[in-house]
This record gives structure tokens, sequence and C-alpha cells, in this order.
């Protein structure tokens, strides 16, 4: 029997009661103790945002993200960390955005050459995984789109990056003038168990939020640091098996179908050089096993900016960034089709070009102005697998003019 909305309504009132409760709690216990104190600070992004998309014109305020972090030091040369986040004027009373325990971590250090952590974690890629939701220290208010987190609800953007890890060993080691960065982490790959799968599945009530699989996350990144030039590279290896039963609409055997390879490969650049500064990623993600022939999955993204310190406070850059996702798509017109029923394939292409111009104020070191806009194109595409014969294309523009104030808190 399924709960009630009210009662769901109400079991999450009392869970974050008692959420809130807790950190005033131990905040004030630590307070009078002799432990180290517990930390609570974080960040948030407010915006007002027009919106003009093949002519249609709206305008919106919105509380894009807010992050809230708990720290607290423990023994000698360890940390606790949790971090959640609420993003898109959260309220689970409208059914509006959606709260996430993104971080919540227990980390060692040993030195800066060698440091662990144990728990949820946002792994090291590139170079803005895991400051994308520092927002007052980024001068975007729409960050280059696989690291724009208000987005998740209608782009995949975890296929493009590594969300969370669950053991990390990363460190610094100096070398004459440079510093060599490194880090190798470990976590759950894609095939996660959620609530909906169990419901639409109708078996008998499991465990959400699990592995369903024998197989991991695996990923690291290298990087150098000379001056103000930093650069790496970034990969990742898991395996998927979310297209299991794909046979019976490509054909067996149904091997070809379990455990498909997903890799991730990144590229980072970025320099600071007296008042400019620039900074660059590209991310090439694919799926190594052909589906049926002349089909395919993989994405590319690429973005780079140029910015330049007007004045010590005020700061102006110039931005482009691309998604190229290439999938495939099965033509299906029956629930359950009949066995002997012949499927065709088709190639989707998505691609979306976002060129941006802004600047940002920043006020003091916990209060900054922005300012931005975004000339985004959307193209859509479907062609034949075989043939790659064009038979529908779509192609529409979204501008954005957006005003916003990050702060730390």
């Amino acid at each position: 029997m399924s709960a009630s909305p009210m009662r769901l309504f109400d079991a999450r009132n009392l869970f974050f009661s008692c959420l809130i409760s807790g950190v005033i709690f131990l905040s004030s216990a630590s307070a009078v103790s002799e432990e180290a104190p517990l930390k609570i600070f974080g960040y948030f992004q407010t915006e007002f945002r027009q919106d003009n998309e093949n002519g249609i014109g709206t305008n919106s305020f919105l509380t894009q993200q807010l992050n809230l972090f708990l720290q607290k030091d423990l023994k000698r040369d360890w940390t606790s960390f949790v971090n959640f986040e609420f993003l898109n004027s959260y309220s689970s009373l409208r059914d509006w955005g959606s709260f996430n325990l993104e971080e919540a971590w227990v980390g060692y250090r040993s030195s800066s050459q060698f440091k662990i952590k144990f728990g949820l974690q946002i792994p090291e890629f590139n170079n803005l995984n895991t400051i994308k939701n520092r927002t007052p220290l980024l001068p975007y208010i729409i960050r280059p789109l696989v690291y724009e987190t208000s987005f998740g609800e209608f782009i995949n953007l975890e296929i493009m990056t590594p969300a969370r890890a669950f053991i990390q060993a990363y460190g610094s080691i100096p070398s004459a003038d440079m510093k060599l960065d490194y880090s190798i982490y470990l976590g759950n790959s894609s095939n996660i168990r959620t609530r909906s799968r169990i419901v639409e599945a109708d078996d008998e009530p499991e465990q959400s939020g699990i592995d369903t699989t024998g197989t991991f996350l695996l990923g690291g990144r290298l990087g150098i640091r000379y001056n103000e030039l930093k650069a790496g590279v970034s990969g990742t290896h898991e395996k998927l098996n979310e297209f299991s039963g794909f046979e019976r609409f490509l054909g067996p055997p149904a091997s070809r179908f379990i455990e498909m390879p997903l890799n991730r490969l990144g590229f980072d650049l970025s320099f600071d050089w007296k008042r400019l500064t620039f900074e660059s990623e590209a991310i090439l993600v694919s799926i190594d096993r052909e589906f049926a022939p002349g089909t395919e999955l993989n994405a590319e993204f690429y973005y780079a900016t140029l910015g330049y310190y007007i004045t010590e406070k005020w700061f102006a850059y110039g931005s482009w960034s691309r998604l190229d996702v290439t999938d495939f798509e099965i033509n299906i017109d029956q629930i359950n089709p009949p066995a002997d029923t012949v499927f065709s394939a088709f190639d989707s292409r998505l691609r979306v070009d976002v060129p941006t111009i802004g600047i940002s104020y920043s006020l003091n070191d916990e209060i900054v102005f922005k300012g931005q806009i975004v000339l985004g194109e959307i193209d859509v595409e479907f062609s034949g697998a075989n043939d790659n014969n064009v038979f529908f294309r779509s192609r529409h523009n979204i501008d954005r003019y957006a005003l916003a104030v990050s702060a730390f808190f």
C-alpha cells in the first residue's frame, strides 16, 4: 500500500525539522565542550532572468542553488564534512526543485602529498567539477553547461562528469618550480536502484540507492601547476546495465547489452596573466560497444572563457561552450510487440551552442553581484542509422538575460 501525499508531506517536514534541530544542537554542544567547534557555512545564488525562446518571452526569479556545509575537525589530521544541496527554489510542498545529499565524508591528511577521503564525495575531474557549487567564487550565473546543476532536471549531466565517489586518495607533490597533482577514486557504477524503478517493475520492496551490479566507477586526474598555469587530464571507466533487454529490439546476443563500458576523458587548462584569465575544458564520453550496425552513443563537451579584471572588484568575461550528443533511438509503436516484430534504429544528434558574455562585481569577500547574457542555439537531428539520411531537423534559439547575487554565509 502506498503512502498518502499528506503522510509523505508530514514525513518530509519532520525530516527537515529534525535536521535543523540536530544541526543547532550539535553546534551548541560543541561550542561549550573542549572539542573543535562544528563549522556551519555555505553558498547560495539567486537570479532574475528574462528568457526569449523563438519570440516568446518569460520573466522569473529563482533561487538557483544553495549549498549548506557542515565541517568538523575530529582527532588530529581527521576531518568530517557534509554537503546538502537545494536546487531551483526547492519546496516539497509546491513540488519545486530538488534536495540532495551531495557529500558526507571523513578525511585523513598525512601531508600535502597524501590525503584520503572515505564516504560520499564529489570526485576530482577536470577543473570545475569539485568547485562548481562555490557560486561566489565563479563569475557565472549560468555555468558551462555540464556544470550547471540547476539544469539536471532536463539534461543528464551525470553521463558527462562523475558525480559520486566513495574512496579517494589525492595530493600534490612538489617538483622544482612545479607541483604535480594526482587523485584516484572508486565509487558505484551508474546502475543504482531507484524507487521509481522498483515501482515500475512491480517487484517486492527493495533498497534504493545501491548498485545493482558487481562493477565499480574507477577514475582519477593527473595535473601540473606552474606559477599561474594549471593543466590536467582526467579519466573514468565504468560499466552500464541500463540497456539490458535491448536484444528484443536490436537482436541477440543478450550479453552485448550487459556491462557496456562507458569511458570519460577530460582535459583542462587555465592560467592567469596580469589582469587576464583563461580557462578551458574538453570532455569526451563514449560507450565502447556497438548497439547495432551503424548505431553509436557518444558525447563531447567543450568550453573556453577569457576574462579581464577591470579593477580589483570588477571582472568581465566572454565564454563559449558546446555540448554535442550522438545517441540512437528505436522505433517502437507497441508496448508489448509480437516476438517477430522488426524494429528500426536511427541516430539522434543534439548540439547545443552557448556563447555568453558577463560581468561581476565583488562587493566584499562574501557578496558578489553578477550580470550575464546567454545566446543559446539548440539543433536536433534524426537520421537513418545505416544510410545517414536526415529525415528530421529542428533548430531554435534561447536567449537569456540574467542578474544574480551570490553570497557566502
